[in-house]
């Protein structure tokens, strides 16, 4: 047998013995001909088996990501089903917010070409972010004169998702929109570079 043969058995030999998960895939034996180095792998039952055991092995694992993620997302989905019963979605403010939003997500929209009208809804919709703690407290403390239930509590759970949540989306609009934008103007810009560069090189062969 070859030297580089027996140093291939000899490292097989030990990969099994010092790794148990190599143990099963021990069995399989390269048989080397003296007139030829190609492999003749024995034994496949072994192989079969120690492969169906890491399939087995890894759909455990699966499994487990699966239902611990399940039961991690399980909590906060009824904490928001809960939230959304318990508000009155009928309520006349409500609806003028939530036309207020759909207004504002039209002309985040319509605008997307005017960037000086963007940048000022952006301004805009940090500045309702920023100071919604302030609007949370004094909402609060006025919430009989336009509301039949209190909704501002003082974690200020239902202001983070009917106000700033909204207002943080438009933001995100307006930054995906600018970076396309970003993303035109350079390739024009390089294709306008292009054609000059065409230009001054049909100017000096001529």
């Amino acid at each position: 047998m070859p030297e580089g043969a027996r140093r291939l058995l000899k490292m097989w030999a030990a990969m099994s013995m010092s790794t148990p998960r190599f143990g099963a895939i021990s069995g399989v034996v390269l048989v080397y001909r003296e007139s030829s180095m190609h492999p003749l792998p024995l034994q496949w039952k072994d192989l079969k088996a120690a492969l169906n055991e890491h399939v087995d092995l890894a759909s455990e694992l699966f499994e487990k990501f699966s239902a611990e993620l399940r039961s991690g997302f399980g909590p906060a989905v009824d904490n928001f089903v809960s939230f959304f019963h318990a508000i009155d979605w009928k309520e006349p403010w409500l609806i003028c917010l939530l036309a207020f939003y759909f207004i504002l997500l039209i002309l985040t929209i319509l605008s997307r070409k005017n960037v000086n009208f963007q940048l000022c809804l952006s301004l805009l919709a940090f500045s309702g972010v920023y100071l919604a703690e302030r609007v949370n407290s004094f909402l609060g403390r006025n919430w009989k004169s336009f509301s039949s239930q209190n909704y501002y509590d003082p974690h200020g759970l239902f202001i983070s998702v009917l106000w700033s949540g909204p207002l943080l989306i438009i933001m995100i609009i307006i930054v995906v929109n600018t970076l396309f934008s970003l993303c035109h103007l350079m390739v024009k810009w390089k294709k306008a570079q292009l054609r000059h560069d065409a230009r001054l090189s049909r100017g000096k062969q001529e």
